[in-house]
Order: structure tokens, then sequence, then C-alpha cells
């Protein structure tokens, strides 16, 4: 009886199981057995009930999956932004764990919004034996496979694409029985058989016949940028088993091509050879820089790559005689992101060629002053096109720059400035900025300085007074005034633009003008007996201090050139007496003011002042 009834139940465990297709036990990820807790929480290892005395497994198939992109550069992975990037994602019924044939397997993987979701391609795919080629450019695609029917037993239906919804790329194999058209009743039909091995779990030698796979090909977005990761996931459910997922795929892309620049070379050279040396540099988030391309052009003829995966930053040319060549170079770095080409040279020369460059002037034994004109002379055979000239006080031990770069012409006309460092022993030199090997000194000549002169600024005269004009500078040998006069200072009580000339022991003259014009001040003696504005000019702070022969009610205004109101200043009714209000004018711009005192609408006191 014990036998007859262990027989039914068999019958039942083999008739059932294609409705109970698990895959448990599952994988454990942090190594060991495998066991029933890891991806399948509610998993049934044997049916009908745990610890059933008969020991029946259920038919189940397994699936130790993963997905595999783009190997990229570097342990990151680096990708290009604008390239079609190339995955697999593969599944496998294994036979450590599986006991039987998948009938339907179910591929879905999210797209990372950095990919471009509308570049996804459909590729190959297959399974065991069978390989299978998608229609180019296809995002979807749905077939019915029919070879697979002597070998299998089944067909294999796949749909496969993208679900623009969900964000979602999906592949969906399906067994079919080909008398009936539906699933397989018998669950030893599946289109995924076991993975067959000649060994054992611990030493797999596969024949593939259990191993799937599908391939796709995306872009990263557009607006992705460097440094940003691209991330593929994938979960893959056999028959009605919770779905499992791969492993995370992780790209960096590398969306700026890298930058280089020739440095500057002589414009002519001796030699038929000449060293090219250039500085380059990769976006700071990029892959790095890989190899550079040189580009040469021989008489101005069109530019053509001379030598390419140049793995240094300096190159050895060598040409004929007397020939110019022009250069540029490209880089590109480790995921193939080329620089752009270039419609210039960075630098050019002519081979071959002797030079010479020599000063002129200024003469032996000549002198000037500070604030003259020196006039700097050359004479250039082959030394290039662009100079830069300096000034040295002490016979060329240490220089000061006196042009940048001058690119015309053989003379320059140099304005000697006030505070240049005077010296006996002074000497100009001048450099080629197209050959370095061409420098040259002028012959020792003497630089004084010229006498600071400095009368202030231009003053006001108040109609009856008188106001005195000296020299602030420096002391000079000898004073000519416009009067006529020789003193050192002169008092004038008219209007008018005066002149002071200077000179120096060593004959340097310098020169220097004041103006002195009239005051508008005015007073109404009813209120007023004298008003006066200090200092005048001004440069941050007026005071404006009066004598009232009465109490009044006061307000102070300053107007522009223009008449326009500037600033007002109420200060309400005070007694007789003598009176100063200061103002803070350093806001205001250069240029002449009038305050206006007023009691009440009455204007009283009128003065002129000027602000620089």
């Amino acid at each position: 009886m014990k036998t007859i009834i262990q027989l039914i139940i068999t019958v039942l465990v083999f008739t059932l199981n294609s409705y109970l297709l698990a895959q448990c036990p599952y994988p454990n990820p942090n190594g060991g057995e495998p066991g029933p807790g890891y991806g399948c929480p509610n998993c049934i290892p044997y049916f009908p009930w745990p610890g059933n005395p008969f020991g029946f497994p259920v038919i189940h198939a397994f699936d130790p999956n993963d997905i595999v992109g783009p190997l990229g550069y570097a342990d990151q992975r680096y990708v290009k932004a604008r390239e079609n990037l190339q995955y697999m994602i593969r599944f496998e019924n294994d036979p450590d764990f599986a006991t039987g044939p998948a009938q339907r397997v179910v591929v879905r993987m999210p797209v990372d919004p950095r990919y471009d979701l509308y570049s996804f391609r459909l590729n190959e795919f297959g399974f065991g034996q069978f390989r299978y080629q998608v229609p180019a450019d296809q995002s979807f695609y749905r077939t019915r496979i029919t070879n697979t029917v002597d070998s299998l037993g089944v067909f294999v239906d796949l749909t496969a694409g993208i679900d623009v919804q969900k964000n979602e790329a999906f592949w969906i194999f399906e067994s079919i029985d080909p008398k009936t058209g539906l699933r397989p009743e018998d669950a030893l039909r599946g289109f995924l058989p076991v993975n067959d091995t000649t060994i054992n779990r611990f030493n797999d030698t596969l024949t593939k016949r259990g191993e799937g796979f599908a391939t796709f090909t995306i872009l990263p977005h557009q607006g992705i940028a460097s440094g940003d990761t691209c991330k593929a996931k994938a979960s893959i459910v056999f028959d009605i088993n919770p779905a499992i997922a791969t492993n995370l795929w992780t790209n960096i892309v590398d969306a700026i091509a890298p930058q280089s620049k020739l440095k500057a070379i002589p414009k002519t050279s001796p030699a038929n050879t000449i060293l090219l040396q250039w500085t380059a540099e990769d976006d700071p988030k990029g892959s790095g820089l890989s190899y550079y391309d040189l580009y040469v052009s021989k008489n101005e003829s069109p530019f053509y790559l001379y030598q390419g995966d140049i793995d240094t930053t300096f190159f050895l040319f060598a040409g004929e005689a007397l020939a110019k060549y022009a250069f540029y170079v490209r880089a590109t770095d480790h995921v193939g992101n080329k620089e752009a080409p270039k419609n210039m040279a960075e630098a050019a020369t002519t081979l071959g060629v002797v030079g010479s460059l020599a000063l002129n002037s200024p003469r032996l034994g000549s002198s000037y002053c500070s604030g003259d004109t020196l006039t700097i002379q050359w004479q250039a055979t082959n030394a290039g096109e662009r100079f830069a000239l300096y000034y040295s006080a002490d016979q060329g031990k240490t220089f000061s720059l006196i042009k940048s770069e001058v690119s015309a012409g053989t003379k320059y006309s140099w304005y000697i400035p006030k505070n240049a460092t005077a010296g006996a022993n002074s000497i100009i030199q001048i450099r080629s900025l197209d050959d370095d090997r061409f420098v040259a000194n002028s012959a020792v000549f003497s630089l004084y300085p010229s006498p600071q002169v400095d009368l202030g600024p231009d003053v006001q005269l108040i109609k009856g007074d008188s106001v005195t004009l000296a020299n602030k500078g420096s002391m000079g040998a000898g004073y000519r005034w416009s009067t006529g006069a020789t003193s050192q200072s002169i008092r004038v009580k008219t209007p008018g633009v005066y002149s002071l000339e200077v000179v120096s022991e060593n004959g340097c003259k310098s020169r220097d003008s004041i103006t002195v014009s009239s005051s508008v001040s005015t007073i109404d003696p009813v209120f007023v007996q004298s008003f006066k504005l200090f200092p005048n000019p001004v440069e941050n702070a007026l005071n404006v201090q009066f004598d009232l022969k009465q109490a009044a009610n006061l307000t102070l205004i300053i107007q522009d050139a223009q008449g326009k109101q500037t600033l007002q200043r109420p200060i309400g009714k005070i007694g007789a007496g003598r009176f100063t209000q200061l103002f803070e004018v350093d806001g205001l711009s250069a240029g002449s003011y009038l305050v206006l005192v007023k009691n009440g609408n009455r204007r009283i006191a009128v003065g002129q002042f000027l602000k620089y």
C-alpha cells in the first residue's frame, strides 16, 4: 500500500512541476553554499512540503546572470561621449542548481538617464548553439524562431525593444509548442536546457547549451559631461520566479577633447633641424593624454600629417636648408577624443639661415635727461621681425622693459619717464622675439634726472588780494618764470597762466604751469561781514566760514557749473558771529562748483571752489 501511495505522489509531482518552476536554492552572494535565503525568501526547495520523506526535488531552472559593457580605458572604464556603447546581457541555466529547462526568460534593463533612450538599438541574441542577428537599426523586434524544433522540440518567440513609458529595454524569450502554439505543458521541454558539464560543480567545462545572451548598443545622452558615470544593470526572470539582478556595469564618460599648443621657436635656424616642443592638457575629469599628431607645411603648401602617434611632448624635426616650415600638433586622449583641426600654424621657421642683430643708437658718450625722447635704432638680418627693448642703468646688470614688442621698422622713439633710474653707465638692449639667439647691446651713454617742478593745483584770487607761487618739487640750479623773474617764487595780484622752468646742474630742464583765476564770491552786506571757502581747490573736505552781522535762518547749497544742485544742508536759525560748516565733497566729480548761503529765500553769500 505504501508503494502505491509513493507512486501516486510521484506522478502528481511531475504533472504539477510545470506550474512550480522555482530557482532555489539561490547562490550565496557572500560565498559558501547556496541556500533559500538569497534572492528567494519564500522559495520552496522541495514539493509538496519541507522535509518530505520522499525527497522529490521540484524541476527548476537557475540563472547566474551578468551584464558586460565596454571595457573602456583604465580601471574606471573611460568611454567617449558620443560613441555607441555595446553591451551584452548573459543568462545561464546553471547545472549546479537547475534540474529542468527554462521555458520563458524575461530580461529587463532600466535605462539610466545618462543614456540617450532613443539611440537604443538591438543587436544579436542567442541561446545554446543558436545565434541570430537583429536587422540593422531596430529598436523593436519580434520574431518566431522555428529552426529549434529538431533539437529543442519547441519554437522560440522573441519580443524585444524599448519601452519609452517605463524607460526600460526588454527581451522576452518564450518556448512555444509547435502543435498547440502555446507554452509547453511538459516541464522538460523548454528553449534553454540545463547547462551541461563534463566534470562537476567545482570544475566546470560547459558546452554552453544552457546559456543565452542579448546584445545592444546605446549612446550616452547628448548633454552628458566629462566625469559622469553611465550605469547599466538588468534583471532576469526564469519562468515564474522572482527577478534576479545582474551586476552593475559602470563607465565614466570623457566628453571633452584635449588641447595642445606648440611652444615658440626661432623664425630662423642655422641648422637643418629644429626641436619642436609643445604643451598639452586634458579635461581634469577625462581619461588623460595618449598621443600627438604633428602636421607640417613646407613653403606655405597645405598641411599634411608628418608624424602620428607621438607619445612625447617633443620632436626633432629635420628639413631642407632655406625651406620655410610651419607646424601644429593635435592631441588625442585615451578614449579617442581628438583635438579639433587647426586652420593655422602654431609655429614656423626657416632652416639653414645665418643672421645678425646690432644697435646703432644711442651712441657712445651721448647723454640724455629723463623726460627726453631717445631714438633707438638697430640693424637686423635674418634675426626675426619682432623685437623687445630694455634699459639698464648699470651697464647690463639689471634691466627694465621699454617696449615688449616692436614689429615694424628699425627704430623706436622712447619717451624717457621722469622716474627712470639715472646712471652714467646706461645701455639699451634689443632682443629678438622670433629667435632667442639674437641679443645686442648699445654703446654706453649717460642718463640724468630732470628736476621736479610742481606749482600745485590751480588757485582762485579774490579781488584786491594776492597769492604766492612757488615750486613744490626739487631744488634746481636755475629758475625762469614766464614773468621774467629768476627767483624761486613770485607773488601775483592778477589772474592769468604762470609757468616756471627749472634747470638742473646737468642742464636738464623741467617745466610746470598754474592758472590763477578770479573768484566770483559775493556777499550781502546786510547779513554777512566776511565769507571764505578753504581749502580751495579742495580734494575731500571743504570748510564754509562766514561772519554774520545778525541772526539768520540758514541753508547751505552746492551747485555744479550747470546750476544743478548736488548737495543741500539746512543749518537752521543761528545768531550773529562766526560760523564754520564742513562739507564732505570727495563724492563730487572734478570741476568748478558754487556754494550758496540762503536766509530763507534770500541769497546772502555766494562762493566758488574747485574740486580736483
